[in-house]
């Protein structure tokens, strides 16, 4: 059995066309977030870990620019 992925502080970015809505979406199919849309260090956006435990960052052109 191979030994499971540990993290190595990576995370992964994708860009979607509006987080907020993303977000509200994945929400009712079940995805869990660490933190919903909001303010961060990095910008405005959401926060989650894939079942390996990177985490993973949505964040839209739009409400970067507005935040």
């Amino acid at each position: 059995m191979a030994a499971p992925v540990t993290p190595n502080g990576c995370a992964l970015w994708f860009q979607v066309a509006d987080v907020d809505a993303t977000v509200a979406d994945w929400q009712k199919r079940g995805v869990v977030f660490a933190h919903g849309p909001r303010k961060s260090y990095w910008g405005y956006g959401a926060e989650l870990e894939d079942p390996d435990g990177y985490l993973v960052r949505l964040w839209d052109e739009r409400s970067m620019k507005e935040r």
